[in-house]
């Protein structure tokens, strides 16, 4: 996607593909892995109304569409579970 309309996704998009990587991988993913990838997605959403570029973009999305707020409460969520 080449349009500057969803440029702001792109730090989103390049998570996905860490995150398939480390599943197509050849080594199984570690829990030190794995909780890098959290942190780092914990850190992806979190909107800012003052942020610059993905924050700030983010925010404005959620600020637009309900579905965007719904998913991200759900993201939330997952998010918070205890560890297993």
């Amino acid at each position: 996607m080449n349009d500057p309309w969803f440029t702001w996704l792109h730090p989103l998009s390049n998570m996905v593909v860490r995150i398939d990587e480390l599943l197509d991988g050849h080594d199984q993913p570690t829990v030190d892995d794995v909780a890098i990838l959290l942190t780092e997605i914990r850190g992806l959403i979190r909107p800012s109304e003052l942020g610059d570029g993905y924050e700030r973009s983010y925010y404005e999305a959620l600020q637009r569409a309900p579905d965007v707020v719904l998913a991200h409460c759900e993201m939330k969520k997952l998010l918070t579970l205890p560890s297993v």
